[in-house]
């Protein structure tokens, strides 16, 4: 009996921890929240907005660019609550212009610094035999915010010499 009362305690804040944190098995979770009872014990359901605390899953939103038979860049932005907290970028196969999930590379951006309407970011992409580095800004007028399927316009400049910015439109697709 008593082994079976310590195997139960070791595994309350197990399900406790993945009850917060919104671990289903669905691919696309509903936002959860954790509030606590007059009792003081900590309860979590739906956010139905009659909560303080709300855990937010992040909004991904990606831009493309063609460059017709050379490859073309895609770009992801994680935004949580409006802010952006990181990125990919990735280098697409000229046959598949648009589509990220088909990347010659994906790479996570870089020493990002994050303002009300830009981020600035790094890469580093292999290209045998060497590495191919670059720093990008993107500006933004409008905030990433709205449903699955908004659009927000930005433009993309890379800090190299010569260089122009190109325009980007982000789409919100999860």
């Amino acid at each position: 009996m008593s082994q079976l009362l310590f195997r139960s305690l070791l595994l309350l804040p197990l399900l406790a921890v993945a009850s917060i944190s919104g671990c289903r098995s669905s691919e696309n979770p509903a936002p959860v929240t954790a509030t606590k009872n007059a009792e003081g014990s900590r309860a979590t359901g739906p956010n139905d907005g009659s909560s303080a605390t709300r855990i937010a899953a992040a909004e991904k939103w990606v831009a493309t660019l063609d460059h017709g038979h050379a490859p073309g860049n895609g770009y992801e932005l994680s935004v949580r609550d409006g802010r952006i907290s990181n990125g990919k970028f990735y280098l697409l196969d000229p046959n598949a212009p648009h589509d990220v999930k088909h990347a010659v590379q994906t790479v996570a951006f870089e020493d990002i610094e994050v303002s009300e309407k830009e981020i600035t970011f790094s890469i580093t992409l292999q290209s045998n035999p060497k590495e191919y580095r670059d720093r990008l800004t993107i500006r933004f007028p409008d905030r990433f915010s709205g449903k699955v399927g908004q659009k927000v316009r930005a433009k993309v400049q890379s800090k190299q010499a010569n260089t122009v910015s190109q325009d980007l439109v982000f789409e919100r697709r999860e």
